[in-house]
């Protein structure tokens, strides 16, 4: 948080981009600036409207809309996601699989996959 705060603060141009819905996992247990993980680093961001902007864009390119709405559902006060990614591959969405499925699905190819249940 330090050296962001030293980038802004610069002459340095700063693109910085990122989604709190997209957090996956923390490399970092401190607690200093555990306030900041996830949401709380958009409020810090907004805090700094001296110094940065936050423009909000609610679009995704990469999941389709059944994965936005799931991730939506989890976010429900932040704005719904709208999908850019209509490619369909049959094998789109959440699936289940048993542990001893995963070698076999992931070794397969695309096109010979076992049909899943959503």
């Amino acid at each position: 948080m330090e050296l962001l705060e030293l980038l802004f603060r610069s002459d340095v141009r700063v693109t910085a981009v990122g989604d709190p819905r997209q957090q996956t996992f923390s490399t970092n247990q401190s607690i200093k600036n555990k306030a900041l993980k996830g949401e709380g680093l958009v409020g810090w961001i907004k805090d700094k409207g001296d110094v940065c902007e936050l423009p909000i864009q609610n679009h995704c390119h990469r999941s389709n809309q059944t994965i936005c709405d799931f991730a939506d559902a989890l976010f429900a006060h932040m704005p719904a996601t709208v999908s850019m990614n209509d490619s369909v591959t049959g094998h789109d969405g959440f699936f289940s699989l048993a542990r001893a499925q995963v070698p076999d699905y992931y070794e397969a190819p695309p096109s010979r996959r076992a049909p899943l249940r959503p």
